[in-house]
């Protein structure tokens, strides 16, 4: 019985040690991170919402963590080119990226990115905030609401362009389209600002797009919004209808926003940045600015942004079903 009892404890204090065997590099690597510059990645067109979050994020992060913190736009793919950029990083937190939804939409719509699985390849960090999408379109459309335009597309066929600035306008539109009878030509661009140019010159006569990114041009009145692609409402104008109440059975994706890893990423270290990112756009004089840009405002962690990835991959499994779109 006691050689029993020794031998019990001695497999206790083996697994013990193991344990904190593991730890420790870990535990290291948070003690001593961040060493250097901190590179972070947007994955789209400067200009953008993204671009926004990115700026509010690493101004927060310098500060916070002491280090430079250095935006680099990696565009191009819907995403997937700063995606896998980050993929194949150093998982030691000196390479980060602010992720937007659209970049979910790679696989689903680029060829080459058509196994690229962001759950096993990136190491979610932060949830942080979520913009309302509205359609809008440029002065020479007459329509004010979603059933006027349908209306009107429908009365001109073959007149209608619509903007892509990532595979997510091709899944979210697509289905719009579906739904509403529609048919309309995409013509592609890299950002947001390309579209808005597109827009001001007449090259295309639908697109969507943030309050944020599409602010300056809204209040001038020099693109029209029409209403709310996404379920949310926003805040800045409650008399825009969301789509849904003109397309029975229409749901967009709302544009939302967050932190990611290269895969193997610590989680003591994905801890201190998630705290860090969360703090920056939770500041008042931050929160206030998204806010004010009509966006809502998170402090969720990495289980969050996790949760979330998977929702938004589920409902473009089921936009890819309806649409028929494939990667191009």
């Amino acid at each position: 019985m006691k050689l029993e009892i020794r031998q019990l404890k001695k497999a206790i204090l083996a697994l013990s040690l193991a344990t904190i065997a593991a730890a420790l590099p870990g535990l290291a690597s948070a003690q001593s991170y961040p060493s250097k510059q901190i590179r972070l990645v947007v994955p789209f067109a400067a200009g953008g919402a993204t671009d926004v979050i990115a700026r509010v994020v690493a101004d927060s992060l310098r500060d916070d963590l002491k280090q430079p913190v250095v935006i680099e736009n990696l565009a191009g793919a819907s995403g997937g080119i700063g995606a896998q950029n980050v993929s194949g990083s150093t998982p030691d937190g000196h390479t980060i990226m602010v992720m937007a939804n659209g970049m979910l939409a790679a696989p689903f719509t680029v060829k080459a990115y058509a196994g690229f699985d962001p759950r096993t390849a990136l190491t979610p960090i932060a949830y942080l905030a979520e913009s309302p999408i509205v359609g809008v379109v440029p002065p020479s459309v007459p329509a004010k609401n979603f059933r006027e335009f349908i209306e009107y597309v429908k009365a001109n066929p073959g007149k209608f362009n619509y903007a892509a600035s990532g595979g997510s306008v091709d899944l979210d539109v697509g289905l719009f389209m579906s739904r509403a009878g529609l048919k309309m030509e995409k013509i592609s661009y890299k950002g947001a600002a390309p579209v808005v140019t597109a827009l001001l010159q007449n090259e295309v006569q639908f697109a969507t797009g943030s309050p944020l990114s599409l602010r300056g041009q809204l209040d001038s009145g020099r693109v029209r919004a029409i209403g709310v692609m996404s379920s949310r409402p926003w805040p800045g104008d409650a008399s825009l209808r969301v789509a849904s109440e003109s397309v029975p059975g229409y749901e967009m994706v709302p544009g939302w926003f967050g932190v990611m890893g290269p895969k193997g990423l610590p989680r003591s270290i994905v801890d201190i940045i998630s705290s860090a990112a969360r703090g920056a756009v939770n500041k008042p004089a931050n929160k206030k600015r998204l806010e004010d840009a009509g966006m809502y405002v998170y402090d969720a962690g990495p289980d969050d942004m996790a949760q979330n990835i998977q929702r938004t991959l589920e409902t473009w499994r089921e936009g890819v079903k309806v649409t028929g779109i494939q990667p191009e």
